[in-house]
C-alpha cells in the first residue's frame, strides 16, 4: 500500500479517519510511502539508501522474563572511514534532543494493545527519494491503564549521511517531523494506519474501530 500525504514541519494535527492529500501545509512533503517488509532476525535490504547502499536490519526480541518484552531494531550500513573495515557501521537515531540512540524499540505489549510500533520505508520527501523510519507511540491514557484510549504521536525520521564527525554517526535517521494523531488509540499500529494509511500488520490483533480499541 502506498500513501500520498502532505505535512508541515513540526507539529501538525490531521483530521479524518485516514490522512489524504492537502490536509496540512505542503512545506514538508512526503508521498509514495512503500513499507520495507522485515522478519525476525537478520534482514539484508538491497539499495536501502537513496545512494544505492544496502543495509542490514536486525530485528530482535528483548525478553523480560515474566513481564512484557519488546522488539529492538539495529540498522547497520557500510560507510567509508567509520571503522570495522567500513562494513558494519551503526545508523543512529537523532530525535533532536538528548544523545543519539543506537536502536529503535517497539512494544507490542499484549498484541491486542500495542504501545509502540516501527516501520522502515522508502518514500519521496520534498520531491527527492528518501529512506525513512516511521514510528507511532501511545501517550498516557486518562484512565491510567496502558493503551486505553490514549493520545498517539507519529514521527518520521529521514535517513541522512552527514559523514564522520564528532558526536554523530556517518549515517543517521534524523527526525523530520512529528504529528499528533486525531482521536484516542489502544493500538499504535492503528494510529499509523489511520494517520498515514500504512497497512496493518498481518498479525494485527487489535480492534477494527478507528482507535484499534476492543470495547
Amino acid at each position: 500500500m502506498r500513501a500520498i500525504l502532505s505535512f508541515a514541519a513540526g507539529l501538525c494535527v490531521l483530521g479524518g479517519a485516514v490522512a489524504a492529500p492537502g490536509q496540512a501545509p505542503a512545506n514538508l512533503n512526503i508521498r509514495d510511502i512503500a513499507v520495507i517488509p522485515l522478519h525476525a532476525g537478520v534482514n539484508t535490504i538491497e539499495r536501502f539508501a537513496p545512494d544505492g547502499r544496502s543495509a542490514t536490519i536486525v530485528q530482535a526480541w528483548r525478553d523480560n522474563g515474566n513481564a512484557h518484552g519488546h522488539a529492538v531494531y539495529l540498522v547497520v550500513m557500510a560507510h567509508r572511514g567509520c571503522g570495522y573495515g567500513d562494513t558494519a557501521c551503526v545508523v543512529a537515531i537523532d530525535d533532536g534532543h538528548g544523545p543519539l540512540q543506537d536502536t529503535a524499540e517497539a512494544s507490542p505489549f499484549d498484541g491486542e494493545r500495542v504501545l509502540e510500533t516501527v516501520r522502515f520505508a522508502r518514500a519521496t520527501v520534498n520531491g527527492a527519494p528518501a529512506t525513512v523510519m516511521i514510528r507511532a507511540d501511545l501517550g498516557e491514557a486518562k484512565s491510567g491503564v496502558l493503551a486505553d484510549h490514549a493520545p498517539a504521536a507519529v514521527s518520521v525520521y529521514v535517513l541522512q549521511s552527514p559523514g564522520v564527525d564528532v558526536g554523530t554517526t556517518p549515517d543517521v535517521f534524523k527526525l523530520a517531523f512529528k504529528v499528533k494523531a486525531v482521536g484516542a488509540f489502544c493500538n499504535a499500529d492503528m494510529a499509523l494506519h489511520q494517520t498515514l494509511g500504512l497497512p496493518l500488520p498481518a498479525d494485527y490483533a487489535g480492534g477494527k474501530g478507528p482507535g484499534g480499541c476492543i470495547d
